[in-house]
């Protein structure tokens, strides 16, 4: 297996924040849009150039070298973060209640880095079994049974 727990994390960590920041630009191309001056119109798609193939590199190489089953719930919490964070430092959003917004996130980033911790590295004592051998059996042919 290519990468460990650390690779794993940090895969998916990037493919959540290059999710966000795709997010982000696409308020951006709406925001120039409703402008309906070209050149901003422009400027404001050119970052996806650059963003889309790197978001698709990075979720397809993740995918490629980890468990989906490690590697999505990982990827989907980091890009919840990256947005929830993204709307405190661009557009000044804040939770009603810091406290229970704070507990959420802990359990949102506890159960995934559990989730990572346990599923990540599992060996051969839990890991289900392989097929089996392939067992050659002689044919109907081979056995001269008529196939009439």
């Amino acid at each position: 297996e290519c990468g460990g727990r650390a690779d794993a994390v940090a895969n998916a960590v990037l493919a959540g924040v290059l999710g966000s920041t795709t997010v982000v630009t696409g308020k951006g191309i709406g925001d120039a849009v409703a402008t309906a001056i070209p050149l901003r119109m422009l400027r404001a798609v050119m970052p996806l150039l650059a963003l889309v193939p790197t978001h698709l590199y990075v979720l397809n190489r993740g995918m490629g070298r980890h468990s989906s089953v490690v590697f999505v719930p990982l990827q989907v919490a980091a890009g919840l973060l990256a947005n929830i964070f993204s709307g405190f430092l661009l557009y000044g959003e804040s939770p009603e209640s810091p406290s229970c917004f704070s507990l959420g996130a802990l359990l949102l980033i506890g159960g995934v880095l559990g989730l990572a911790a346990a599923s990540v590295g599992v060996g051969a004592a839990g890991a289900p079994p392989g097929p089996a051998k392939l067992v050659r059996t002689l044919s109907a042919a081979e056995r001269g049974a008529d196939s009439r």
